[in-house]
């Protein structure tokens, strides 16, 4: 659901004699241009003085002096944690509040700045708590929504609970990166927006290494537009998988039989050649392109018997030419990008295709930023989000190409300075990490000028 949505659906339900508190960042934002207050006495917000935590304090206290008017705090999940324990306050002294939660599991003002202003973001997610069973346990009605067809019910059963309750609603934490400001106005009688249809089911889609951030991503997207995303990875999803033993990778492809299988598991890693130890070799080599060849003829398995399928390879950016420090990675880079463009060339069929993703940096905890041999896994000015790759192999998986970059590369580009085309940015990101991103030097060691030859070889 999008943030904008959530409050003009509860300015829509709000009585008409009820006191709000706001509390929060971009949810402050989001309600003050949803809601309208028809009666004096009736908001309690810190506005620009940006105060978190002081929401349910102000939605007791204003219960406690006016009893018989409905009660409700909407605010977002970060300021709300600062004071939740006062639930058990409300429930003890009979304050019936209604809480509403604007939940996208972040700092999302912070982040939308740090993606604005830093190229990515540090600290800001929030752990997925359920609100609403830390809620129930202190004695409140609660309830959680994932989907804006439940709201007005579960909002209705919070006012008539009989007691304090707390509503903890899922936004899209996508949606979350534009300013509400920028955004028009989003008046209280605004018709209400259908959400985005889901296609047909498309069958079943694996996603290893579905644990990680990117995973989540193209799980959560291969859901939205119409798949059964099974996510598979080692620790963290219900289907384990190790991608390098090929037998668990038919047995799961024989058990799901999925027309779509994406290869995401990876191992990252900076280090140079002959630093890196031999278990930590034959590992990223294990994961990052047996595993792909392992996933890939498993797929196929199943996949060419029914006559159709994909099979999405997610590669890198590195994976376009040879790049310094991280030479074990980008061979393997290189090696799934190869690999992905013969078994696509050797099927030969239109119905059935490999295809690879290439993206650069992901903003993902594999991703070092601290470490600035980590800083050749990215050519751009910034890190690319989850989404973002996910969104673009839903572009691939929709289109004919056999091979795209995130971003688009000029083509014959590596990634290496002296193999990158002029003005590629992956040459910026190489010299970044070898403290090479200054002009070329008009002078020699000694000071003195240097003198470039002309066309013709003359100083």
């Amino acid at each position: 659901m999008h943030p904008g949505r959530l409050a003009v659906e509860v300015a829509k339900w709000l009585p008409e004699d009820a006191i709000v508190a706001i509390d929060g960042g971009d949810t402050g934002l989001w309600a003050h241009l949803a809601f309208t207050h028809r009666r004096p006495r009736s908001l309690l917000w810190t506005g620009h003085y940006g105060h978190l935590g002081t929401g349910l304090p102000y939605a007791i206290g204003a219960k406690l002096a006016n009893p018989d008017r409905p009660t409700v705090l909407f605010t977002g999940d970060g300021a709300f944690g600062f004071n939740l324990q006062e639930l058990e306050t409300a429930a003890r002294v009979g304050a019936n509040v209604v809480v509403v939660i604007n939940c996208d599991h972040a700092w999302g003002m912070e982040a939308r700045h740090m993606r604005k202003n830093v190229g990515t973001t540090i600290g800001v997610p929030l752990s997925e708590v359920r609100y609403d069973q830390v809620a129930e346990a202190l004695g409140c009605h609660a309830e959680l929504v994932d989907h804006s067809d439940a709201l007005p019910g579960a909002l209705q059963r919070a006012m008539d609970s009989g007691r304090p309750a707390v509503v903890q609603v899922l936004v899209d934490p996508r949606r979350t990166r534009t300013h509400p400001a920028w955004t028009t106005s989003l008046p209280c009688t605004a018709p209400r927006t259908p959400e985005p249809r889901v296609a047909r089911n498309r069958g079943v889609a694996v996603v290893t290494g579905g644990a990680g951030g990117l995973g989540r991503a193209l799980t959560s997207a291969l859901d939205r537009v119409g798949y059964e995303a099974v996510p598979a990875d080692l620790n963290g999803t219900a289907t384990g998988l190790d991608v390098t033993d090929a037998a668990a990778c038919r047995a799961l492809a024989e058990e799901l039989q999925p027309t779509l299988w994406i290869n995401n598991a990876g191992l990252s890693g900076a280090g140079a050649l002959m630093e890196r130890s031999d278990a930590s070799v034959e590992a990223m080599i294990g994961v990052n392109f047996l595993g792909v060849v392992h996933g890939t003829r498993a797929a196929l398995s199943t996949m060419l018997p029914a006559g159709r399928g994909r099979i999405i390879n997610i590669a890198s950016l590195a994976g376009w030419g040879p790049v310094p420090n991280i030479a074990i990675y980008s061979g393997t880079k290189n090696a799934v990008r190869a690999f992905s463009i013969a078994a696509d060339a050797e099927i030969g069929s239109r119905h059935l295709r490999v295809q690879c993703l290439l993206p650069d940096g992901i903003a993902t905890p594999m991703v070092d930023i601290t470490d600035a041999r980590h800083l050749m896994s990215f050519t751009g000015k910034r890190l690319l989000d989850p989404e973002e790759v996910a969104d673009a192999a839903l572009a691939l998986l929709a289109g004919r190409r056999a091979v795209a970059s995130v971003p688009p590369q000029p083509r014959g580009g590596g990634t290496h300075p002296r193999s990158v085309p002029i003005g590629c940015p992956a040459a910026e990101g190489a010299d970044r990490a070898q403290g090479q991103s200054k002009p070329a030097p008009d002078h020699d060691g000694r000071g003195l000028p240097l003198r470039h030859p002309d066309r013709r070889g003359r100083p």
